[in-house]
Formats: C-alpha cells, structure tokens, sequence
C-alpha cells in the first residue's frame, strides 16, 4: 500500500546542503501482513534507509523495514521517443508508426492519416544543377487509401498528442527509482485505524535567501527571503518548515549494492567556516503551500540596520567601487546570499551577503560609482642634488584628485599601484599613506558633501 497520500508531508527541516529532515504525519487501516511503502528515487535510497523511523502513535510497532529497486537501477529506458540528434526527423517519423498524424503540404493541402513508415527509394529530383532523391512518407489516409508522398513537398508534420508526450519525456532524464516498506504490527488495542509518524533524511534542494536593501532618506530598510523548493512530485500542504544554516550529516554506507554512480557530495569534506560552526535555524511561522516541482519566496527578515557607504578606488581603474556596511544587531544571524541594492526606489545593483551573526558587520560590493569624481595623473620628473647624493636614481610625482556629489559626507580608500614593480620610497606626501596587505600605499580620506581633495605623492626608486 502507498501511503504517500495518507500520510503527507506535514513538516520540512532543511539544510544548508540541500539534505532535509522529511516528516509525514497521518493514519491508516493497520493489518497483519500489508506492507505500507513509499516511492523514492534511487539516490535517496540510503539516507532513507539509514534513517528512517516510523512511529506509531495507537500502540503498533515495525516488524520488518525492506526496499526494491525498479528496473536495473539505471531508470526507465522506454518512457520517451529516442531522437537520434543527427537524424531527428526520420526518428520522429519512425517514433510516429501507426500514431494519427496531420502532414500540411507546401501548396496548403492538408492530411490526415497514420503514418506506415517511409522509403528511401523515392522519386528523382531533377534540377539545373543535380538529380536528387528524395524519400517518401507513407501514409493510410482516413479514407483508407494508402498514398506516398514525397518528403520534399512536405511543409509540416503535426504529430498527435501522445508523441508529443513521448519527445517531452525523452528530454528529460528519467530516475531511477526505488520503494522503501515496512509491514506493523497492530498490536492489542483493536483499533483499526492507526495514527503514523514517518521521519527520514532526503536530498532535496538547498534553500537560498534573496535580499533586499532599500537605502532612504540616509535609513537602510534589509528584506530577507527564504527561496524554497519542492523538487518532488509531491504537492505540500499545509506543511511546516524550518531553515537550518548548517549542514546536515548524510549517509556514509551503502546499504545496497548500487550499479549507479552515487552522488559524491555526501564525501567531501567540508571546509570549516564561520558558518558550518554555527547550527542556526529560521521558523517559518505559518504552514506552507507549496505545489510539486515549484518554489516559493516566504519573507523572513525586514528591519532597519545601521549602515553607511563606503567608497574604495584602486587608481588604476577609472571609477571607485561602492561599499555597503551594515550592522546586524537584531537576533536573527544573515543567511549567505545574493543582494539587490535600491537608492530612492530605483534599482542600483546587485551584491552579495555573507554570513553575518548577531552584532558583527556584512560588507557588500555594490559595484562601480558615479558618486565621486576621481583622477589620476603621473609624472616622472628630474631628481634634485639632495636625492641624488642619497643614492636615488628615479623620481615619480603622483597627483589624485576626488569630489564627493552626494549630499552626505562619504569615507573613501584610495589605494596606488606605484609605477614600477620594485618598492619605492615616498619622499613626500600631502597625506599620510598606511600600507594594505600587499605592502601598497593606501589612503583613507573624508569627504564632506561637495567637497574636493587632492592628494601629491612622490615616489623615488634606488
């Protein structure tokens, strides 16, 4: 017996990795000797088997748990029509055998009939140029006359529903599949219907979070929404779920012994991060709709975050690179994921946000700027007796100048490649350079609204 309809999903805990805790909750008439069991593809066949557990609320208990594999483990080979790439006509033709078809002509006739098969050895051709073959179609008219018909005068060929079907099932890969069951014991209490809880791991889909920024009036407003999917064939109704950031473990053992390539994910190590440190969950507070092979965005997160724009510009490009840096110090952890970024109600970009716990700060690249004026320019000029005399034998002048158009004061990081490869001394700065990572000069200045700045730099080389 299936009991996919009689016990339904009812609640879905999923993980970062895709792997979700599946629970079905629901009752059924218990009988000595009925084997209960549910459809699965083959891939899941061993996180279902390694974990599952069927929970009998009126007193019943599992005498046995055992699976099936269909087929020969590979999937069903004859569901579609197999369309050879190099001669995808004559396969349809062939597919389409004693299948009621309508042929259009290319003078505008048109008929009805089903196709018998076709030859090659069909009329001559004769052009300018060349003799030509063609072949034919042979088709049984709904008159019951048998005609053949030249391929070449042929315009359309409109296949009937059912081999239409067939071509849509031949691209897309069939899984293959296997069904888990188990037999009850219905124990003493003489109830007939008995009230089931089945709990299992299963690969699904990950979930993903799509945010949103909307920056107004010097206020940033973040949105967050959970993208969840449910990639079986399966409607869900009224289905609880819970959004885990960490990763849930899979099966290492092959219970079965599989002729398929298994998925290698559930292998790999993972890196430790920041975020697979941390077990985080979202409730979703109200139950769920979501209908088989769909997903959904549920809203999660909507707050105002403390926030400011931050400006960097490596002189070698021709505009700076816009920063957003946020504060989260609300109670919720941001899930990793993918930024839209709106100023005054209009569309600017699109980023990226990390994992962020409670009170640390997400940096997110917004992208090029128009926001400020900058230029560079760069001078190689004569040395003087003084420079000479300390061994130096090449002298670059470096000027960049910045304007801030916004109309709030803005923080700008300029860092300067220096013109030669080799390390060079700065001799003389109108600003006091600090150094990044890679030894390079870089400069932190303040812009107030409408201000400009510029900044001299000379760099000497030994």
């Amino acid at each position: 017996m299936d009991v996919s309809k009689r016990i339904p999903v009812k609640h879905v805990t999923l993980f970062s990795n895709g792997v979700s805790i599946v629970e079905r909750q629901g009752s059924l008439p218990v009988k000595e000797g009925i084997l209960y069991s549910l459809d699965l593809d083959l891939d899941d066949l061993n996180n279902v088997l390694r974990t599952i557990m069927v929970i009998d609320l009126d007193g019943g208990a599992v005498k046995k748990i055992q699976y099936e594999i269909s087929g020969d483990g590979f999937g069903a080979t004859d569901a579609g029509l197999q369309i050879d790439p190099n001669k995808a006509l004559s396969s349809i033709i062939k597919g389409s055998v004693n299948e009621e078809t309508k042929i259009v002509t290319k003078n505008g006739e048109e008929i009805t009939g089903r196709i018998l098969g076709s030859e090659t050895n069909g009329h001559l051709i004769i052009t300018n140029d060349s003799v030509e073959r063609t072949d034919e179609l042979i088709l049984l008219t709904e008159e019951g006359s048998i005609i053949r018909l030249p391929m070449n005068e042929v315009d359309q060929i409109i296949p009937s529903k059912n081999i239409i079907r067939k071509i849509r099932q031949s691209q897309t890969p069939n899984k293959a599949k296997a069904t888990i069951g188990w037999e009850l014991d219905p124990g003493s209490d003489g109830k007939e219907n008995h009230s089931l809880i089945i709990r299992y791991l299963q690969r699904l889909e990950k979930w993903d979070m799509i945010y949103h920024i909307h920056e107004l009036n010097g206020k940033f407003i973040l949105y967050g929404f959970g993208v969840l999917t449910n990639p079986t064939t399966e409607d869900w109704k009224d289905v609880s779920i819970d959004l885990e950031l960490a990763t849930a473990p899979e099966s290492q053992t092959q219970i079965y012994p599989s002729k398929i390539n298994i998925k290698e994910a559930n292998k790999a190590e993972t890196p430790l991060t920041k975020q697979n440190l941390i077990s985080y969950k979202y409730y979703i507070s109200e139950p769920l709709n979501i209908p088989k092979m769909s997903s959904v965005l549920i809203p999660i997160i909507q707050e105002t975050v403390e926030g400011i724009r931050e400006y960097f510009w490596n002189t070698s490009e021709s505009k700076p690179t816009l920063f957003l840096k946020i504060t989260n110090t609300k109670d919720l952890a941001w899930a990793p994921g993918s930024v839209v970024y709106w100023e005054k109600a209009q569309f600017t970009s699109e980023g990226r946000i990390e994992f962020t716990p409670v009170n640390e700060e997400a940096r997110i690249r917004i992208g090029y700027t128009n926001d400020l004026i900058v230029e560079k320019e760069q001078e190689k000029v004569e040395l003087n007796e003084k420079e000479t005399s300390e061994g130096y034998t090449k002298k670059y002048v470096i000027k960049f100048r910045v304007e801030n158009t916004r109309p709030e004061p803005v923080i700008l990081w300029v860092k300067d490649k220096p013109p030669e490869d080799t390390k060079p001394e700065i001799i003389n700065a109108t600003h006091s350079p600090k150094k990044d990572t890679e030894g390079h000069p870089i400069w932190l200045l303040s812009l107030n609204p409408k201000e400009k700045k510029e900044v001299s730099i000379e760099y000497a080389y030994k």
